[in-house]
Parts: C-alpha cells; sequence; structure tokens
C-alpha cells in the first residue's frame, strides 16, 4: 500500500533531490563476517519485515508523491550488497566517499539503501537515503538482521540472485502505513491560527523563517555557499554539495561509560545532554573570537527527538507502525556564550528545554515540524543555502544503548557507529550510538576549513569523558 509523503518526508526528498545530502549510514563491527548466504538469507527476512525497504518515492496519478512498493522490478543480491575490499581504515577521504558516492535514485523502483561489507574491518555499513528512515530506524534494520542471521547453509553464489519479488508481498501484514502519524496527530485552533499566518510571513517576511541570527556564533572559514558546494550554482539541480569533513571518532569504553551515566544520574541530566554541554564548553573555550569568528554572542545546539514512543501513545498506534520511517523533530537548545561555563550546569539547562520539548510541550513540538505542511518546501530549503552559514553550531543525535543480539552464537556485535554528511543546518555533527562492547562511539564531521581552529576544541572534549 502506497501513502502520501509527510511534509517532513517531502523535506528530506526535496534536500536530496537537490544534492544538499546523499545518505546517512549506521555500521556493525562483527566478531567475523557471514558468509555471502548468511547475508543473502539474513537480509531477505529483514527486507520482508520492513516494507520499506522495497519502497522508493513515486508520483501517484495526482502528481503527490507517495512512498510506493514496488509492482514489477525485483530485489536482486548485487542491487544491495557491495564490498570495499581495499579499505583498511576509517580515513576521512573514505568516509567522505561514502556521502559522494551513495545518493540514491527517486522515481524509479530501486532500493533507498544499501549494505556495504568491508572485509579488513569486520564491518557492515547500512547506507540509507533519509527519506526512507531515521537514525533510529537504522537499529531497528539491524536489530532484525542480526535475529535472521543463522548458519550457512549451501546457496547459490549467483550475486544475481532474486533477494525480493514484488509478487511475494501480502499486503495483509504490510505495514507501509496508509497515513504517516504526524498527519494524523490533531491540531489545535491556535495552531490552526499560527499555520495560516506562516505562508504569509514566508511570503513577506522570508528571514524570520528562514533567515541567520546574527548573534548566533558563526566561523569566518566556514560560509555558504563557498565552503558548501563545488560550484557556484544558481539551480538546485546544479548543486554538488562538498562531502569534504573531516571526520573524528571518540570512543568512551564500557567502564568510562558506566562512570558517566552514574555521575548524569546523580546531576539528572541525561548522557546527550552531557555530550552536548561537553561539546558547547569545549567550542567556547578554545576559539579565537577576534580571528576566527563573526563574535556571535549565542550558540545554537540541535538535539533530533525520537518521537516514537509518543505517537505510538498519543495514536494509539501499534509498535509495529513505528519501526522503519521517520519519526523525529528537532529540539533545539540557544543560550548566551557568557552562561557556558559549569558542564553540569549547561547540562542542567540543556535537560530543562528537552524536558520541556519532548514533555511538557510535546504538542508544541510536533505541531513545529507540521507547519511544513503550509508552506512550499522549496522556499524552506534554498534560502539556507544563500545565508551566511548554517543555523546551529552543531548537532548531536544520540541513538541510544544498543545491545545488538546475535541469535546465531557463531555472531558478536564488537561494535557500532553512526555518521552523517556535510550539512545546510550545522557547521559540525556529533553521531552517537552505544553497545555493550564497544562503549560509546561520537562520529565528529566537522569542515576541513576550519579543521585547525577545532583541533583544541576536540582536545578538551577528550577530558570530559
Amino acid at each position: 500500500m502506497s501513502r502520501q509523503l509527510s511534509s517532513l518526508e517531502e523535506y528530506f526528498f526535496y534536500r536530496s533531490k537537490w544534492n544538499l545530502h546523499s545518505c546517512f549510514y549506521t555500521g556493525l563491527k562483527l566478531n567475523k563476517l557471514p558468509t555471502k548466504s548468511q547475508l543473502f538469507n539474513a537480509l531477505t527476512q529483514t527486507v520482508k519485515q520492513y516494507p520499506p525497504l522495497y519502497c522508493n518515492v513515486l508520483e501517484n496519478k495526482d502528481g503527490k508523491l507517495s512512498m510506493t512498493p514496488f509492482k514489477t522490478q525485483p530485489i536482486k543480491f548485487n542491487d544491495i550488497l557491495e564490498y570495499k575490499e581495499d579499505w583498511e581504515d576509517w580515513s576521512s577521504d573514505n568516509i567522505n566517499s561514502i556521502f559522494k558516492d551513495y545518493n540514491f535514485d527517486y522515481l524509479v523502483e530501486k532500493p533507498l539503501w544499501k549494505v556495504v561489507v568491508v572485509p579488513q574491518l569486520n564491518t557492515l555499513l547500512f547506507i540509507v537515503d533519509h527519506v526512507l528512515t531515521d537514525g533510529i530506524g537504522t537499529t531497528k534494520f539491524w536489530q532484525s538482521f542480526l535475529t535472521h542471521l543463522g548458519p550457512d547453509v549451501d546457496a547459490d553464489d549467483d550475486e544475481n540472485v532474486v533477494l525480493f519479488h514484488p509478487d511475494s508481498i501480502s499486503h495483509e501484514n504490510d505495514n507501509v502505513r496508509s497515513i504517516h502519524p504526524y498527519d494524523q496527530w490533531p491540531i489545535s485552533w491556535s495552531w490552526k491560527l499560527k499555520r495560516s499566518l506562516v505562508p504569509y510571513i514566508l511570503k513577506y517576511k522570508p528571514d524570520v523563517v528562514t533567515g541567520l541570527d546574527p548573534t548566533l556564533l558563526q566561523f569566518n572559514d566556514y560560509k555558504f555557499p563557498k565552503n558548501l558546494l563545488d560550484m557556484d550554482a544558481t539551480k538546485p539541480f546544479d548543486y554538488v554539495i562538498q562531502n569534504s569533513n573531516i571526520h573524528w571518532m571518540l570512543n568512551v569504553p564500557q567502564d568510562k561509560l558506566k562512570i558517566i551515566l552514574n555521575e548524569c544520574k546523580q546531576q539528572q541530566v541525561s548522557l546527550t545532554s552531557y555530550i552536548a554541554s561537553s561539546f558547547a564548553i569545549a567550542l567556547n573555550q578554545n576559539i579565537n573570537d577576534q580571528e576566527d569568528t563573526n563574535n556571535g554572542t549565542k550558540i545554537k545546539i540541535d538535539i533530533p527527538m525520537n518521537t516514537r514512543p509518543v505517537c505510538q501513545s498519543k495514536l494509539s498506534l501499534d509498535k509495529s507502525q513505528v519501526q522503519m520511517g521517520n519519526f523525529v523533530a528537532g529540539l533545539e537548545f540557544i543560550t548566551e556564550r557568557s552562561n557556558l561555563v559549569d558542564v553540569w550546569d549547561v547540562a542542567k539547562n540543556i535537560q530543562s528545554t528537552i524536558i520541556k520539548l519532548s514533555q511538557n510541550d510535546i504538542d508544541g513540538t510536533i505541531q513545529q515540524v507540521k507547519l511544513l505542511d503550509v508552506v512550499e518546501i522549496k522556499d524552506y530549503i534554498l534560502p539556507k543555502v544563500s545565508n551566511q552559514g548554517p543555523g546551529a553550531a552543531f548537532e548531536v543525535t544520540n541513538l541510544g544503548f544498543h545491545k545488538f543480539e546475535c541469535e546465531n552464537e557463531e555472531f558478536t556485535v564488537e561494535d557500532a557507529f553512526f555518521n552523517e554528511p556535510q550539512g545546510i543546518s550545522d557547521i559540525f555533527t556529533c553521531s552517537v550510538v552505544s553497545t555493550v562492547k564497544g562503549g560509546m562511539n561520537i562520529s565528529i564531521s566537522a569542515p576541513k576549513t576550519i579543521n585547525d581552529k577545532l583541533t583544541n576544541v576536540w582536545a578538551q572534549v577528550k577530558t570530559f569523558f
């Protein structure tokens, strides 16, 4: 069953279509790699479990964009599996090649995802288009894959073997919903009034919605579009994002992570709040405002929120309806830089904001996302490229702790990681995921033009962990 894209998904669609975002990935490091037959069987069952994996964005009869299951084209093993035999490490060049090379096609019956195997690192990457799912959705993919990772069996080595065929679809159990939960979310009279005003504000006072607050911290050597795009394009379809960031990973072993989690519990803050606070303080204390920045007095942090629990509760949805897909809302924390002194005080302020926006005013948070319903997406996205830089200093996306249990005792998950490309919303990103054996990994993706300005920032961040 196809369904119309939510306005949030439409945002992700056009952002990728205009080459302003390609993909993101989560990866697992195993004690050893599965054979091709094991990969085939596990992927076959995972695709069967999650219908979005055999969908693409197509136009329906009235021209609306819809998430639509394939009707004629099968998915072959080599459509969604690729090997990187020569990769020996996670260099910035290797990581950037992912974000440059995997830009999935829309309006065709082709998968919006791929699994890349890195043999020398015993690693599997799930690379996916954001219109298909968010970060939490990728963890659902991996857990299903691990559950179905059975013993090795004799199988056809032909990589053209069909993994999925449209004829096999059982629509009775199809959890590709007819409507996205955000489109079911009730709208109060006060928000209906706000929604009626937004198109006029965007038309006559666009800076109110898409403009850049001059008081927010920016770096002189990271400007749009010069340091974002490969060419000075005037048309969206000509955009080519550079994806030239420097990538750095901070690993916090499980024993240290337990200590930090205990301290967070005592201080009554989440790990996410502590991470955001640590980076904010390190950033504030290790940059030269006179030479390197716009002397912005405020700092903005983006913290994406997983809305699955609240959607399930508010709309009485079955758990199967909030698995793979986009169930995310953007939380923002803005503070004067003069307040960035003590790591726990800042973490508590961030935590208060998170509680307010994710609990006390969760309706307002979802309604903010739904304002995309009433605007032309291009009128919202394109001005961001024309701004002098991104709106936020950085983003912290924490996928949380995952056991990633394997049914087959032959395999164990040694580590996991998560990463994002250069983007239009934040100067740098912090992508976080934690596992039993690997502890916590924070993948930092930052522009190369300010890498030397951030060296001391990363050094101080380490001291908090």
